[in-house]
Protein backbone atom coordinates (compact mmCIF):
# COMPACT_ATOMS: atom_id res chain seq x y z
CA UNK A 1 0.00 0.00 0.00
CA UNK A 2 0.80 3.69 0.36
CA UNK A 3 2.33 3.27 3.71
CA UNK A 4 5.28 0.78 2.14
CA UNK A 5 4.19 -2.11 4.10
CA UNK A 6 3.68 -5.91 3.61
CA UNK A 7 1.06 -7.26 5.76
CA UNK A 8 0.72 -11.18 6.62
CA UNK A 9 -2.80 -11.56 7.43
CA UNK A 10 -3.55 -14.73 9.82
CA UNK A 11 -6.96 -16.00 8.49
CA UNK A 12 -8.81 -18.78 10.72
CA UNK A 13 -10.09 -21.73 8.93
CA UNK A 14 -13.75 -20.48 9.36
CA UNK A 15 -12.81 -17.39 7.58
CA UNK A 16 -11.32 -19.48 4.54
CA UNK A 17 -13.21 -20.35 1.61
CA UNK A 18 -10.29 -22.64 0.58
CA UNK A 19 -10.65 -24.83 3.47
CA UNK A 20 -14.26 -25.83 2.61
CA UNK A 21 -14.10 -25.92 -0.79
CA UNK A 22 -17.51 -28.45 -1.49
CA UNK A 23 -19.63 -26.94 1.42
CA UNK A 24 -22.05 -24.44 -0.01
CA UNK A 25 -23.12 -23.62 3.19
CA UNK A 26 -19.53 -23.43 4.86
CA UNK A 27 -18.70 -21.24 1.74
CA UNK A 28 -20.79 -18.73 2.18
CA UNK A 29 -20.50 -18.90 5.84
CA UNK A 30 -16.71 -18.33 5.01
CA UNK A 31 -17.35 -15.44 2.85
CA UNK A 32 -19.26 -13.15 5.15
CA UNK A 33 -16.43 -14.01 7.56
CA UNK A 34 -14.64 -12.26 5.21
CA UNK A 35 -16.76 -9.69 4.14
CA UNK A 36 -17.15 -8.75 7.60
CA UNK A 37 -13.50 -9.04 8.64
CA UNK A 38 -13.90 -11.21 11.59
CA UNK A 39 -11.33 -12.34 13.34
CA UNK A 40 -9.00 -11.26 10.61
CA UNK A 41 -5.47 -9.67 12.25
CA UNK A 42 -2.34 -8.66 11.22
CA UNK A 43 0.63 -11.07 12.31
CA UNK A 44 3.84 -9.28 10.41
CA UNK A 45 4.23 -6.43 9.30
CA UNK A 46 7.14 -5.58 6.99
CA UNK A 47 8.35 -2.10 6.09
CA UNK A 48 10.84 -1.15 3.11
CA UNK A 49 12.46 0.56 5.51
CA UNK A 50 15.39 -0.73 7.51
CA UNK A 51 13.52 -1.40 10.64
CA UNK A 52 9.41 -2.36 10.95
CA UNK A 53 8.26 1.06 11.26
CA UNK A 54 8.54 3.67 8.60
CA UNK A 55 6.82 7.15 8.72
CA UNK A 56 6.98 8.01 4.91
CA UNK A 57 8.18 6.79 1.65
CA UNK A 58 7.10 4.86 -1.69
CA UNK A 59 4.60 2.96 -1.74
CA UNK A 60 4.17 -0.60 -2.34
CA UNK A 61 3.28 -1.46 -5.85
CA UNK A 62 3.11 -5.17 -5.80
CA UNK A 63 4.04 -8.19 -3.92
CA UNK A 64 5.16 -11.45 -4.46
CA UNK A 65 5.44 -14.50 -1.69
CA UNK A 66 6.96 -18.00 -1.45
CA UNK A 67 7.58 -20.52 1.37
CA UNK A 68 10.45 -18.33 3.09
CA UNK A 69 10.49 -14.52 1.33
CA UNK A 70 8.00 -12.18 0.36
CA UNK A 71 9.46 -9.79 -2.23
CA UNK A 72 7.72 -6.74 -3.25
CA UNK A 73 7.71 -3.68 -5.79
CA UNK A 74 7.84 -0.29 -5.15
CA UNK A 75 6.98 3.33 -6.41
CA UNK A 76 10.47 4.63 -6.64
CA UNK A 77 11.57 1.08 -8.55
CA UNK A 78 13.45 -0.83 -5.98
CA UNK A 79 12.47 -4.43 -5.43
CA UNK A 80 12.95 -5.67 -1.50
CA UNK A 81 13.40 -9.23 -0.47
CA UNK A 82 11.66 -9.43 3.10
CA UNK A 83 12.17 -13.12 5.09
CA UNK A 84 9.55 -14.04 6.37
CA UNK A 85 10.71 -15.77 8.95
CA UNK A 86 12.10 -12.70 10.98
CA UNK A 87 10.66 -9.68 8.85
CA UNK A 88 14.02 -8.61 7.91
CA UNK A 89 15.12 -7.12 4.58
CA UNK A 90 17.67 -9.35 2.86
CA UNK A 91 18.26 -7.36 -0.46
CA UNK A 92 17.19 -3.71 -1.44
CA UNK A 93 18.09 -3.03 -5.48
CA UNK A 94 16.79 -0.39 -7.52
CA UNK A 95 15.63 -2.40 -10.68
CA UNK A 96 13.44 0.61 -12.24
CA UNK A 97 13.51 4.43 -12.91
CA UNK A 98 9.83 4.76 -12.08
CA UNK A 99 7.03 2.25 -10.67
CA UNK A 100 7.61 -1.66 -10.58
CA UNK A 101 4.07 -2.94 -11.65
CA UNK A 102 4.73 -6.89 -11.57
CA UNK A 103 7.33 -9.24 -10.67
CA UNK A 104 8.13 -13.35 -10.36
CA UNK A 105 10.80 -15.14 -8.75
CA UNK A 106 12.13 -18.53 -8.22
CA UNK A 107 15.04 -19.72 -6.21
CA UNK A 108 17.85 -17.64 -8.05
CA UNK A 109 16.76 -14.52 -9.79
CA UNK A 110 13.88 -11.77 -9.96
CA UNK A 111 12.01 -10.83 -12.95
CA UNK A 112 10.15 -7.17 -12.29
CA UNK A 113 8.32 -5.00 -15.02
CA UNK A 114 8.72 -1.60 -14.50
CA UNK A 115 7.02 2.09 -15.37
CA UNK A 116 10.68 2.56 -17.41
CA UNK A 117 9.19 0.30 -20.14
CA UNK A 118 12.34 -2.29 -18.83
CA UNK A 119 12.17 -5.92 -17.82
CA UNK A 120 14.67 -6.28 -15.62
CA UNK A 121 16.27 -9.49 -13.94
CA UNK A 122 18.39 -9.35 -10.61
CA UNK A 123 20.55 -11.85 -8.62
CA UNK A 124 18.06 -12.69 -5.68
CA UNK A 125 20.80 -13.60 -3.28
CA UNK A 126 23.31 -10.53 -4.46
CA UNK A 127 21.19 -7.85 -6.01
CA UNK A 128 23.67 -7.60 -9.20
CA UNK A 129 21.67 -7.18 -11.93
CA UNK A 130 21.98 -9.90 -14.95
CA UNK A 131 19.98 -8.78 -17.71
CA UNK A 132 17.88 -5.28 -18.56
CA UNK A 133 15.56 -6.18 -21.69
CA UNK A 134 14.30 -2.80 -23.89
CA UNK A 135 11.53 -3.24 -26.59
CA UNK A 136 8.18 -1.73 -25.13
CA UNK A 137 7.54 1.47 -26.01
CA UNK A 138 6.06 2.56 -22.64
CA UNK A 139 5.39 0.77 -19.20
CA UNK A 140 5.73 -2.57 -18.82
CA UNK A 141 2.27 -4.11 -17.22
CA UNK A 142 2.84 -7.78 -16.30
CA UNK A 143 4.79 -10.58 -17.07
CA UNK A 144 5.83 -14.30 -16.33
CA UNK A 145 8.78 -16.71 -17.14
CA UNK A 146 9.59 -20.44 -17.55
CA UNK A 147 13.04 -21.99 -17.51
CA UNK A 148 13.31 -20.88 -21.50
CA UNK A 149 11.66 -17.54 -21.74
CA UNK A 150 10.18 -14.69 -20.35
CA UNK A 151 6.93 -13.13 -21.56
CA UNK A 152 6.13 -9.45 -20.85
CA UNK A 153 3.05 -7.24 -21.74
CA UNK A 154 2.88 -3.36 -21.97
CA UNK A 155 0.74 -0.46 -22.41
CA UNK A 156 1.83 -0.44 -26.30
CA UNK A 157 -0.25 -3.23 -26.63
CA UNK A 158 2.27 -5.51 -27.15
CA UNK A 159 3.34 -9.43 -25.59
CA UNK A 160 6.88 -9.73 -26.03
CA UNK A 161 8.91 -12.73 -25.56
CA UNK A 162 12.65 -12.65 -24.19
CA UNK A 163 15.49 -15.55 -24.02
CA UNK A 164 17.68 -15.87 -20.60
CA UNK A 165 20.74 -14.27 -20.90
CA UNK A 166 23.76 -17.30 -21.18
CA UNK A 167 26.82 -16.78 -18.57
CA UNK A 168 28.72 -15.42 -21.61
CA UNK A 169 26.36 -13.20 -22.19
CA UNK A 170 26.18 -11.06 -19.06
CA UNK A 171 27.59 -8.34 -18.03
CA UNK A 172 28.92 -7.19 -21.56
CA UNK A 173 26.05 -4.98 -22.44
CA UNK A 174 25.01 -2.35 -20.14
CA UNK A 175 23.06 0.89 -20.52
CA UNK A 176 25.51 4.29 -20.57
CA UNK A 177 24.21 7.45 -18.56
CA UNK A 178 24.96 10.43 -18.39
CA UNK A 179 24.53 12.71 -15.07
CA UNK A 180 22.23 16.03 -16.09
CA UNK A 181 24.90 18.73 -14.68
CA UNK A 182 23.94 22.48 -14.48
CA UNK A 183 23.54 24.21 -18.37
CA UNK A 184 22.71 21.06 -20.03
CA UNK A 185 19.89 20.70 -22.09
CA UNK A 186 17.89 17.03 -22.81
CA UNK A 187 19.25 18.65 -27.14
CA UNK A 188 22.49 19.23 -25.74
CA UNK A 189 23.03 15.85 -24.50
CA UNK A 190 21.51 14.27 -27.19
CA UNK A 191 24.04 15.98 -29.88
CA UNK A 192 26.56 14.79 -27.30
CA UNK A 193 25.99 11.40 -27.70
CA UNK A 194 24.40 11.43 -31.11
CA UNK A 195 20.97 10.31 -30.47
CA UNK A 196 17.94 12.09 -31.34
CA UNK A 197 15.60 13.90 -28.46
CA UNK A 198 12.75 11.66 -28.69
CA UNK A 199 15.15 8.53 -28.01
CA UNK A 200 16.10 10.23 -24.64
CA UNK A 201 12.45 10.76 -23.50
CA UNK A 202 11.44 7.73 -24.40
CA UNK A 203 14.46 6.07 -22.52
CA UNK A 204 14.80 7.52 -19.55
CA UNK A 205 10.44 7.58 -19.89
CA UNK A 206 10.31 11.38 -18.76
CA UNK A 207 6.70 13.12 -18.81
CA UNK A 208 8.03 16.25 -18.16
CA UNK A 209 10.99 17.89 -19.68
CA UNK A 210 10.51 20.67 -16.69
CA UNK A 211 11.30 18.00 -14.08
CA UNK A 212 14.42 16.74 -14.98
CA UNK A 213 17.18 18.25 -12.32
CA UNK A 214 20.50 17.99 -11.98
CA UNK A 215 21.68 14.89 -10.87
CA UNK A 216 19.44 12.86 -13.00
CA UNK A 217 21.02 10.07 -14.45
CA UNK A 218 20.03 9.74 -18.06
CA UNK A 219 20.12 6.67 -20.26
CA UNK A 220 22.09 8.23 -23.36
CA UNK A 221 23.07 4.63 -24.92
CA UNK A 222 20.96 2.11 -24.29
CA UNK A 223 22.43 -1.36 -23.91
CA UNK A 224 19.83 -4.06 -24.98
CA UNK A 225 18.45 -1.68 -27.81
CA UNK A 226 16.54 -4.57 -28.92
Amino acid sequence: GQESEARIWHLPDEADPSQVMGNDKKTKLALDALKRNRDIKTRKKLASGDGFELEAGPGLTVAKFGALELIGGLADGHVVVWWLQDCKILQKVKAHQGPVHDLQFDATRIVSAGGDGLVVVTDITTGELMQQLRGHEGPVLALMFDTEKILSAGVDNTLRQWLWAQESDRGKVSDKFHVYDAGDTLVSIARQYGVTLPEVIRWNAIEDVRKVFPGTRLIVQPGNPD
